[in-house]
């Protein structure tokens, strides 16, 4: 993908830990390289759509514009109190200060003769053979080829119109009928920007509030960095991902009314559950299935067994200083969720259908902003986030989280700020601060200190933690920088030893160290160099420990029509708890943070071709040779041999 867009996405991988479904948060930034957004005219919703940009830097933008009238040159925004330089140069390749961006208009010549069509597709495999497709007496544990085919067709007329279909075959999984692939999702989607503001039919995603209710797509976790915790919730967009599970399906409507608007959204899909039969001869879903895959017979067995429908709806306000939201929604299935029978599980929901409701703000004066949502579910539990943020002098800001989240509120697609997954069962106060002095360093660092107050999963008892992290960032030059990395994490954990018949509960301690160079050389040279190492102290355990070195290279020439880069990383952990994450680079609409485990060399080579004017080319291998094994994976993903490679092939044409 291009440089520009690479540099986001990673800047925002280092800066936060999140949930990542990216496709269409990309066509947003291609779309504004291909026409940037004039800074004199760029609405409130289009800056938060970067994710670059936290609310008190969106108002302070948008308070200088009114002040001034007119944005002269895109560094004029280092000089905004809230601002730094590494957000300027990640915002430049997308703005520009054109007075004169042509509005909107819904003429359907107009659209035609201006609208781009784009069709992609991918195909990747792995090139040895996994024990799922080996014959045994005729069969085989996987019923496709290890092929994964993904296509995707869409049409869009600036970031006002889109229409679009996406399809997926996961390795593994047959063709459906002989002839579809497993996943097809379709989307139309008009957003006039008038009393209409939004219209989408088939599937799409919905935002709202700090995400205790309803947040599906792309939502940054903990960072460092203070004012990239509060969630930017963009209300309605189309979904282009291929998650198979969290997104809606049916109809929905933003309606703007002046300093009120009013979303509603209904959907209706059919979601994979594991179905059982009761002793009265009652079928029920025992459990829910949310990897989207079907290679199995038993996988196959519970694909779109259950029917889920959800309506809801949000009205908010903008009231001077302060932006109000009142959002509800019901869900309803067709089959009873059957009560599971784990002690941790007691809490977990069991019925036909429940309800939510929340409530979400947004305060601010100057540099102070206070943003929050309380939300309660039909089901007697309730959730609430509360964050603080000040920007204490252009250097100095703070922010700070408190959450509670009861062992009884249940929601299917939310997305909040915390440790577990859902917002269930979780109490904690987080605390970050960044510390900028000059324009060559930076000082960041958080404290998060959390309680469970029910059992969880392999943890058999109320239970606490904490985790700390500071980081430091050097500016060599202004396309040279480094940083290091500190983090630890303490956290409660069953014992790995019984003591009559028990296992208690102890304290499990890691540690993560990482330091980090990036330099931009001359024609389109660019390097990176990055050592980490982590370790895991327990006292049921020996001691775990791990560490990877990895070597990045990438050549981005600006007079040829290709790009070429790769890495060679070396890593060894002493099992898979130890393992380690980094991003890698690959194809566009492609994001890969892959995990480093055992002991081994990895690398990568990823070339894209621009064979024309409108249509390029992407060619990737990767290979990872273990030096410990000669085997790895379990199960049908077992591969005999200590050598694993795979390969990827996407084409892009555009009209």
């Amino acid at each position: 993908m291009p440089q520009e867009i690479s540099n986001v996405l990673e800047w925002q991988q280092e800066q936060a830990e999140g949930e990542v479904l990216l496709e269409d948060y990309i066509d947003f930034l291609r779309e504004c390289m291909e026409r940037p957004l004039s800074l004199n005219k760029i609405s409130r919703e289009q800056l938060q759509t970067f994710r670059i940009l936290n609310p008190i830097q969106v108002q302070e933008f948008l308070e200088h514009r009114m002040k001034y009238q007119k944005i002269k040159s895109i560094y004029e925004l280092q000089t905004l109190k809230t601002w730094n330089m590494d957000q300027v140069r990640l915002m430049a390749p997308f703005v520009n200060v054109d007075e004169f961006r042509k509005a909107f208009s819904a003429s359907f010549r107009e659209m035609l003769r201006e609208g781009k069509t784009e069709s992609f597709t991918r195909l990747a495999t792995s090139l040895q053979e996994k024990q799922g497709y080996e014959m045994e007496e005729g069969e085989r544990d996987y019923s496709g080829s290890p092929l994964k085919i993904y296509q995707r067709l869409r049409w869009t007329y600036r970031h006002n119109v889109s229409v679009g279909a996406t399809m997926e075959k996961d390795p593994g999984e047959s063709l459906v009928n002989g002839q579809g692939t497993d996943f097809t999702s379709i989307h139309a989607y008009y957003a006039p920007s008038k009393r209409l503001k939004k219209l989408v039919v088939g599937d799409y995603m919905v935002q709202i509030g700090q995400g205790l209710m309803l947040f599906q797509g792309f939502a940054p976790g903990k960072s460092a960095d203070p004012f990239l915790i509060p969630k930017v919730p963009l209300g309605l967009r189309p979904y282009t991902s291929v998650d198979e599970q969290r997104f809606m399906r049916g109809l929905a409507t933003t309606l703007d009314f002046g300093k009120l608007e009013l979303m509603l959204f209904s959907s209706s899909k059919n979601i994979d559950a594991r179905l059982d039969t009761l002793e009265n001869g009652q079928i029920v879903a025992a459990s829910l299935s949310t990897n989207g895959l079907h290679r199995t017979e038993t996988e196959r067995s519970k694909r779109k067994q259950l029917n889920e429908k959800i309506i809801g709806g949000e009205i908010r306000g903008q009231f001077n200083r302060l932006k109000l939201g009142f959002a509800l929604m019901h869900t309803r299935y067709n089959r009873e969720i059957a009560k599971r029978k784990e002690t941790y599980a007691i809490h977990y929901f069991a019925g036909k259908h429940f309800s939510n409701a929340s409530v979400n703000y947004q305060w601010s004066k100057g540099n102070f902003m206070v943003n929050g949502e309380g939300a309660v579910s039909s089901t007697g539990g309730f959730g609430n986030s509360f964050i603080v943020l000040v920007s204490l002098t252009k250097q100095l800001s703070l922010s700070i989280t408190h959450r509670i989240y009861t062992s009884k509120y249940h929601t299917n697609y939310s997305n909040a700020f915390g440790v577990n997954s859902l917002p269930q069962n979780e109490n904690g106060l987080f605390t970050a601060l960044r510390f900028q002095p000059n324009y060559r360093w930076s000082f960041s660092a958080y404290a998060d200190i959390f309680v469970f107050p029910y059992l969880k999963f392999l943890i058999h008892g109320p239970s606490n933690g904490t985790e700390y992290l500071t980081e430091v960032r050097y500016r060599i030059s202004r396309k040279d920088h480094v940083y290091f990395r500190f983090r630890t994490k303490d956290r409660l954990k069953n014992s790995r030893d019984e003591v009559e018949g028990v296992r208690p509960l102890e304290n499990v301690n890691q540690k993560l160290f990482r330091i980090h160079y990036r330099s931009e050389l001359k024609e389109g040279w660019i390097i990176q160099t990055r050592y980490e190492q982590t370790s895991i102290h327990r006292a049921s355990n020996e001691p775990e420990w791990g560490w990877l070195l990895y070597q990045d290279l990438a050549y981005k020439p600006m007079k040829f029509p290709f790009q070429i880069s790769g890495r060679m990383a070396y890593f060894q952990t002493s099992s898979y708890d130890s393992r380690l994450y980094a991003f890698e680079a690959n194809a566009l609409y492609v994001f890969s943070i892959s995990p480093y485990f055992y002991k081994g060399v990895k690398s990568y080579l990823l070339l894209r071709y621009d064979c024309f004017e409108n249509c390029s080319l992407w060619l990737r291998y990767g290979r990872i040779v273990y030096n410990d094994r000669q085997s790895f994976g379990t199960g049908p993903e077992e591969v005999s041999g200590h050598i694993k490679s795979d390969v990827l092939i996407q084409m892009r044409w555009s009209l």
